[in-house]
């Protein structure tokens, strides 16, 4: 996504987006242990299902407080793993250009 002013690289920021995830999270595992799921399994997959649109949701709603802002994109100050990853699988260089 690109600024309309100055063409630079941006992302939306929310306000509360770190005390959004922790408070989902919360709601998440509180709500799994009302229904009393007592396998363990199924509680790690219950939490990680409802997490994602309960914090979608509690990111929308913080919005109302305080709106999202568009922040200045910073490039990676190192590599994911992927990277690394898909780096180290190439194949040699055989012949110098």
């Amino acid at each position: 996504m690109y600024c309309p002013k100055c063409q630079a690289r941006v992302y939306f920021s929310f306000p509360y987006s770190k005390l959004v995830a922790l408070l989902s999270l919360l709601l998440a595992i509180g709500s799994l242990l009302l229904v009393r799921v007592t396998s363990l399994p199924w509680f790690i997959a219950g939490t990680v299902v409802l997490w994602v649109p309960i914090s979608m949701f509690l990111n929308i709603y913080s919005t109302r407080f305080k709106r999202a802002s568009l922040k200045k994109w910073k490039p990676r100050a190192t590599r994911t793993f992927f990277e690394w990853f898909y780096e180290r699988d190439k194949p040699p260089e055989m012949f110098d250009k």
